[in-house]
């Protein structure tokens, strides 16, 4: 095996993870990975499903799940799968008002148990892709806690900045009842959008 090879091979994606656009036929899966972080610790993570999830993986109607997409479809939504199950997901939702800009907000989700593999900077770097090219969106906009810094390490390495941040407050799930700030962040298209995101990943 050649030096080359070795250095692609370190510079690849987490084993077994896949990048991909959500499908319809994704949905199920959607809805018991959204409904593990409605969840205690101990249900959490993969494979880990409730209940709830099961009966919506396999008692509700594909079809009716189906018509639920049409509306799910208008933002633009990127799945990490490791060995076929949904481990995060980031998601881009235009303004619900016309706006002579093109932009979006995004949102961003990974299971707890999988988080430090790299899912949230794969997931980012290709949905940001999409966003400066097949989108051309001019604006990419977020909304972060202040004490959420491995989120804030992230969107710094996309060159998001900080443009303001809501009062603080108490959030439910501080046992110490800290008050924190909801910061808004926003990264603007670069102008070599290929260039950005490849530097970004590097890093």
């Amino acid at each position: 095996m050649t030096e080359n090879t070795n250095e692609r091979m370190a510079a690849a994606e987490p084993p077994r993870l896949m990048i991909r656009l959500a499908e319809a036929d994704d949905l199920p899966s959607l809805l018991v990975f959204a409904n593990t972080f409605r969840l205690p610790h101990p249900y959490r993570g993969k494979g880990k499903a409730s209940a709830e999830s099961n009966l919506i993986k396999s008692v509700l109607p594909k079809l009716a799940l189906r018509r639920l997409w049409p509306a799910m479809a208008c933002a633009t939504r990127m799945l990490a799968l490791d060995d076929g199950i949904i481990i995060g997901q980031a998601v881009l939702t235009p303004p619900r008002l016309e706006n002579t800009e093109r932009m979006a907000t995004l949102s961003i989700k990974v299971s707890e148990d999988c988080r430090g593999r790299g899912v949230g900077t794969a997931l980012l770097a290709a949905l940001l892709a999409q966003a400066d090219t097949c989108l051309k969106l001019d604006r990419v906009t977020l909304s972060v806690r202040s004490d959420n810094h491995h989120a804030l390490y992230l969107y710094r390495k996309f060159d998001f900045q900080r443009v303001s941040a809501a009062p603080h407050r108490a959030l439910p799930d501080r046992a110490d009842g800290m008050c924190v700030a909801i910061e808004e962040w926003v990264r603007i298209r670069p102008q070599n959008p290929a260039e950005s995101l490849v530097a970004s990943r590097a890093e």
